[in-house]
């Protein structure tokens, strides 16, 4: 290794007097030596590490100005002429790195962040002995981690996040006793976390997350008293946790998110990390309950244990967290069956920044408290879906007013939808589908100008859909199937340009398909099927060029079908169980892209078309329609997959 640190240092000797002769040669007669100066040594450095790069940024490193005053770098003040840091972040830098920069014997500082700079970690740098501070993040540089850097003994920091590294983490590592800062997450390491980082006493900051490491966690990562921020988060890692972590009460941040964890949480979980804020350990196998003490981690602000398998009821007590914001438990086993588990919702009425509560896909029973009304003006989201809770929304939800998204699908609740939904005018997604709701869909849903999707289906809601829907003009997913809603389709629907899915079906909607829907650009899905539609379809349908979907089944629709041979995008189109007739529209054999047609049970005649989509047999129906004749898929019996939209 110091053999290698003397042949760049030579090089660069030799490298500078070949420069020097030929700048000189010709000017004066020169008595030369190969001793070359030390500042000569750094400027000589600096230029051999541009000359590997292409940027704009470095424009100041030429001759005109002295080399400590170039962009980014700065020399020491005892050792004048020296550089000591080099900060280029954000420069734009492309290309590799030089390993002429480990004549920069003095540098203590390197920070190369947030550039585009690619190719290998030149193992050169463990030259630099004097070296506190390594910051390579947000890069494109690949290879493995040098050994050689374990040679930089007085390191404090490595930051190499968000790059191409692969292979193992170093065993050698473990000897930096004064690394505070080791950051390699967003990698594509492998193999095993090095017991050997259990020796590095100093360190405060951990984070390997995003990498593809497996293996059990080393009990003695314990051993670091001091470490304060710990991310293992998105490998694949097994095993337990070892019961060493969870004594390490420095602790604020800890992360293991996204990995084959199993076991259970210690029930003193909040004694032994008394300092927490931050706890996820979501998307793993954890089992067991969530330990009553957490309560006692009085700084608690983020709890995240999604997609697991936690049992037992929600704590009632984690409203003695104040700083509580954010509160992520869905897809678990969490409910104990009985009325009483809604309850713990009253105890975070205390927790006045809540932004964030996701309880959805839990076994979660009993009716939504009136103090649900009480919940903290700073909550954002509440998702409740896939649980087991009845009864009516309270009429109070409309004081959470920065509500963004509310989501209460596939419940057991009824009555009907409260009025005050009109005062949540910044929610964004509102899903009540999948439960009994019943009545009329609001009027003061108009008063919803930022909603982007409204989900009402599957449910009993009567009346007429309301024309004023036409207000929220961000909507792009409105699913108003299968309830009892009548009337006709409001034309005024199609005026919203964002309008993406509109699944009307399943009613009982008169009238005809307005001409209006012409307008609908952007339409990627729209099903009015299973309504009493009737008259003919309207020709603009033709107008909308991203229509994909195009379900219309089981209504009185008549007359000859129009050509929609400008949607070229069509996926799949259901128009059986109508009144339609005349001849197959022979467009339909040039829609490559189409992969299901049913067309059967209308008043079709003449040849089935043979080419296209016809070839396939499996993939259209025309049963039902007795005057067709010929095509190999003229007794086709209509088999299409159903689908929930």
């Amino acid at each position: 290794m110091e053999l290698s640190c003397n042949i760049v240092v030579a090089a660069v000797r030799w490298l500078w007097l070949f420069f020097f002769i030929n700048a000189t040669v010709l000017m004066w007669p020169v008595v030369v030596t190969t001793k070359v100066s030390a500042n000569a040594t750094d400027a000589l450095a600096l230029l051999a590490f541009k000359h590997q790069l292409r940027s704009d940024s470095l424009s100041t490193w030429n001759d005109s100005l002295p080399f400590c005053q170039w962009e980014g770098i700065t020399c020491g003040r005892r050792h004048s002429q020296r550089v000591v840091a080099m900060n280029l972040t954000g420069l734009q830098l492309v290309g590799p790195l030089s390993p002429f920069i480990a004549n920069l014997t003095f540098l203590r500082v390197i920070d190369f962040s947030r550039n585009k700079l690619h190719g290998q970690i030149p193992p050169e740098i463990g030259c630099l002995f004097r070296l506190r501070h390594l910051y390579l993040y947000e890069n494109s540089l690949w290879g493995e981690i040098p050994v050689n850097l374990t040679r930089c003994w007085r390191l404090r920091t490595i930051d190499f996040y968000t790059n191409e590294l692969i292979g193992r983490i170093p065993v050698e590592l473990g000897s930096l006793s004064r690394l505070s800062w080791l950051r390699l997450s967003s990698n594509s390491l492998t193999g095993s976390i090095p017991t050997s980082l259990g020796n590095l006493s100093s360190l405060t900051h951990f984070s390997i997350w995003g990498n593809e490491l497996g293996g059990n966690i080393p009990e003695e990562l314990g051993q670091i008293r001091n470490l304060f921020f710990f991310r293992i988060a998105k490998n694949k890692l097994s095993g337990i946790v070892p019961p060493t972590l969870y004594n390490l009460s420095s602790i604020r941040l800890f992360s293991v998110t996204q990995n084959q964890l199993s076991g259970s949480l210690p029930p003193d979980l909040g004694v032994t990390l008394p300092n927490l804020i931050h706890f996820y350990g979501g998307l793993n196998q954890f089992t067991g309950p969530i330990p009553i003490s957490l309560s006692n981690a009085s700084r608690l602000e983020r709890l995240g244990l999604c997609d697991n398998r936690f049992t037992g009821p929600i704590p009632a007590n984690l409203g003695r967290l104040q700083g509580l914001d954010g509160l992520v438990l869905q897809r678990n086993l969490l409910g104990s069956g009985g009325e009483e588990d809604m309850r713990f919702l009253s105890s975070l009425n205390n927790c006045s920044l809540l932004n964030i509560l996701v309880l959805s896909n839990n076994h979660l029973t009993g009716a939504l408290p009136n103090s649900i009304a009480n919940l903290s003006t700073t909550l954002e989201h509440i998702h409740l879906g896939s649980n087991q809770i009845f009864g009516s929304i309270p009429s109070g939800i409309g004081n959470l007013q920065n509500l963004i998204s509310l989501a209460m699908d596939s419940n057991f609740m009824t009555g009907m939808i409260p009025e005050s939904i009109g005062k949540l005018n910044k929610l964004q997604v509102f899903n009540l589908s999948y439960n009994d709701f019943s009545g009329e869909i609001p009027a003061s849903i108009d008063n919803h100008t930022q909603l982007s999707a409204l989900f009402l289906g599957r449910n009993n809601l009567q009346g007429i859909i309301p024309s004023t829907l036409k207000n929220c003009q961000q909507l792009s997913k409105l699913h108003l199937a299968h309830n009892n809603l009548i009337g006709d389709i409001p034309k005024q629907i199609f005026s919203i340009a964002t309008l993406r899915i509109l699944d009307l079906g399943a009613n009982s909607l008169v009238g005809s398909l307005p001409t209006e829907v012409g307008n609908s650009k952007t339409i990627q899905l729209l099903n009015v099927s299973n309504n009493k539609l009737s008259c003919e379809i309207p020709k603009s349908l033709d107008n909308c060029h991203s229509l994909e979907y195009l379900l219309i089944e089981g209504n009185f629709f008549r007359g000859a079908f129009p050509s929609l041979s400008a949607l070229k995008g069509m996926l799949r189109m259901d128009i059986s169980r109508n009144n339609f007739l005349g001849q197959i529209p022979d467009y339909l054999e040039k829609l490559r892209h189409l992969q299901h047609l049913n067309l059967s049970y209308n008043d079709f005649e003449g040849k089935v078309p043979q080419e296209g989509i016809f070839k396939n047999a499996s993939a259209i129906s025309v049963i039902g329609n007795k005057k067709l004749c010929g095509g190999k898929s003229s007794t086709v019996v209509a088999r299409m997959p159903q689908r929930r939209w």
